[in-house]
């Protein structure tokens, strides 16, 4: 992560910094004059996510961190979330099968599905040891 371009928070991943994240974001998005209904959106994402970063990027028993960066940039709100865990690309996983009845379906793959469906961009990397995911909105806002 790029962090001399952009603002960034990095805690402990565990499930009690969720909001601590989202805060932080949302203080961003309200600097820069984006819509207050930019900010459910911008929750959501980081929440599912996040929450997969908090179950699955450190084995059981072990402690880690996750890093959010955001940044408003050519009229897009781009955030890259990091952490330091074992590799996983989300963006390989198969689609949901939203065909089945829901009781027939298999739990999981739904967050990374809407995540991709409310986004306008997102690309995951892993370098240096880190999983990072870079996600853009394109935003109207009268300081881009």
């Amino acid at each position: 992560m790029n962090k001399s371009d952009m603002d960034t928070l990095r805690l402990p991943a565990r499930i009690e910094s969720l909001k601590l994240f989202q805060d932080f974001t949302c203080q961003k998005l309200k600097g820069w004059g984006l819509p207050q209904a930019l900010e459910p959106k911008v929750e959501l994402i980081l929440e599912e996510i996040l929450t997969n970063v908090f179950n699955y990027a450190y084995a059981a028993g072990t402690e880690g961190e996750a890093e959010v960066g955001c940044e408003l940039k050519d009229g897009s709100l781009r955030f890259v979330i990091a952490d330091w865990g074992a590799a996983f690309n989300p963006l390989e996983s198969p689609p949901p099968d939203l065909t089945d009845d829901i009781d027939a379906r298999k739990v999981g793959g739904l967050g990374i599905f809407f995540v991709k469906e409310m986004v306008d961009a997102i690309a995951y990397d892993r370098a240096h040891d880190q999983n990072i995911l870079t996600i853009a909105i394109r935003v109207n806002s009268p300081n881009t």
